[in-house]
């Protein structure tokens, strides 16, 4: 190294050390989709290079009408966020189709009124029941509901969502061919062994079977020389962002929390690989199973129930979800890979 270059390494490092924030603006909470009708609460972050005062602005709109704004004066500097609470109510009752929105906000410094900082966030407002109008559409998909715990049966019979409810399914006489098996959240698949394994097969006779967030359990990993899946998937948040872009994938309302349980590979005695669900977010929420007959199974370890009255999106992922699940594949997958 030539004692040049060290000379600015040396300068590079007290520069760094002594930088000071530069005039920000940031909204607290990460998502962006709202249920019409309902109030919001959101906080926008300022942050300033010298401790002064300054203003900080906003306005919420929905296409050409404004919904809300705004204005506070804080004391912000290095090492002194200045926290501003904003509150709005989204567009609604009544709302029938999903309605993009935007908030703008500004910082300017109060002395001077020299504009510091801007932020400019889309918002995406939703009606209550993406299943509104779908009735017909979701009893074509004969969902039979295991739900011990009781509280998927109350979320769907609020919104309306057709299905039955039973118990164990091995003990039922299929009804169609093309049932969807549904297992509500929280089911515990140690109180009931061998039921995973029963769901696999289910879906590779031609059914559908959608997990929703278990306790726990586990499953053998398909051994190809016994039943061979055209595709099997793991993933992440990636999933909702390919059956949806528009929906929040980073996290959800009221804390960020997304993942209520995940499936990650184990070995049993035998040394048997499996998948392992367990209550963190370590492994992948998201496990696809297709099969030749066209029968699909889905580990979804979201937590849609849990936060179905918080927001949107565990609700029109739900609707989703259960769309993909029943539409032949063509040429992609849930990544959107060819």
């Amino acid at each position: 190294m030539t004692r040049l270059a060290a000379i600015w390494i040396v300068i590079g490092a007290v520069t760094g050390a002594n930088a000071v924030p530069r005039p920000r603006l940031s909204v607290v909470e990460p998502w962006r989709c709202f249920l019409g009708a309902r109030p919001v609460a959101l906080h926008l972050e300022a942050a300033q290079d010298r401790l002064t005062k300054v203003r900080v602005a906003w306005r919420v709109s929905v296409e050409r009408a404004v919904l809300a704004t705004g204005e506070r004066i804080v004391l912000a500097g290095p090492g002194q966020k200045a926290v501003v609470p904003l509150h709005f109510q989204c567009p609604g009752p009544g709302l029938k189709a999903v309605v993009s929105g935007r908030m703008t906000a500004t910082l300017t410094r109060l002395s001077d009124r020299q504009p510091l900082a801007e932020v400019r966030v889309p918002l995406r407002f939703y009606p209550e029941n993406p299943f509104a109008g779908r009735r017909k559409r979701i009893a074509s998909l004969d969902l039979l509901l295991f739900d011990p715990l009781g509280d998927t049966a109350g979320e769907f019979q609020a919104l309306g969502i057709p299905f039955s409810r039973g118990g164990d399914p091995r003990t039922a006489k299929r009804r169609t061919d093309r049932e969807t098996f549904v297992t509500g959240a929280g089911l515990s698949f140690r109180d009931y062994p061998g039921l995973l394994e029963w769901l696999v097969r289910q879906a590779t006779t031609g059914a559908n079977v959608l997990c929703l967030a278990p306790a726990d359990g586990s499953l053998p990993v398909p051994d190809p020389q016994i039943v061979k899946p055209e595709r099997m998937q793991l993933q992440g948040a990636s999933c909702i962002t390919a059956l949806d872009s528009k929906l929040d994938a980073t996290a959800w309302p009221p804390n960020g929390a997304m993942v209520y349980c995940s499936i990650s590979f184990s070995t049993d005695g035998a040394n048997t690989p499996r998948f392992a669900i367990a209550r963190n977010d370590r492994g992948w929420p998201w496990l696809s199973l297709r099969f030749p007959s066209d029968g699909c199974f889905v580990f979804c370890g979201f937590d849609l129930i849990g936060t179905w009255r918080d927001g949107p999106v565990p609700r029109y992922l739900l609707a989703r979800i259960l769309e993909w699940m029943a539409t032949k594949p063509q040429t992609k997958d849930v990544s959107g890979r060819e």
